[in-house]
């Protein structure tokens, strides 16, 4: 009901839908296209931009791969993904803050050690095959003593990283504080 189209070679399918650019589309209630060969879908969705597509409105959540897309994200790829004409498929991103139990006692300067992250069940990968990043938070007691360093999956439930006394005195640590992301693929 009162599908509007002002130009050539438009489509507007729902209630109040309307297109204004050549080649365009809108679909489902109150979606508006007006822009030059593009595409809005969804409830109230807008694009007026040339050569663009506009799935949702500002509270619209995306899936592909999925019936029922997360909530808190805005787009949920449930499966492999590529992003970027020279990218590469990739599995899963993972990022998870962690505050690992730590018990380094008078470690030698220059001297380094290793120190283990459990990856949190729910957020275990499928594979050992990652990227890593590990991020010292602001409040890591060993920010100005220990330098982190070669990330690795010593299993999908499991990180070690290396940490390397950068003090010129021997140092100890007793608490840690990381943000971790795993980019498997």
């Amino acid at each position: 009901y009162n599908a509007k189209t002002n130009s050539n070679s438009e489509t507007a399918v729902g209630f109040n839908t309307v297109t204004n650019g050549q080649n365009s589309t809108a679909i489902g209630s109150g979606a508006s296209a007006t822009g030059q060969n593009s595409t809005a879908i969804g409830y109230n969705t807008t694009t007026s931009q040339y050569n663009a597509i506009s799935i949702g409105n500002s509270s619209a959540n995306v899936g592909i791969g999925t019936s029922t897309p997360n909530t808190t994200a805005r787009l949920d790829v449930n499966g492999q993904y590529k992003l970027g004409s020279k990218g590469t498929v990739n599995k899963n991103q993972i990022s998870f803050e962690v505050w690992p139990s730590v018990s380094i006692n008078n470690l030698p300067s220059g001297k380094s050690t290793t120190m283990d992250i459990a990856i949190p069940a729910a957020m275990v990968p499928t594979s050992t095959k990652a990227t890593i990043v590990v991020t010292p938070a602001s409040d890591f007691a060993g920010n100005a003593t220990f330098s982190i360093s070669n990330p690795r999956m010593t299993s999908t439930s499991n990180i070690t990283i290396n940490l390397t006394n950068i003090s010129g005195n021997a140092e100890s640590l007793y608490s840690a504080h990381f943000y971790v992301t795993i980019n498997e693929f």
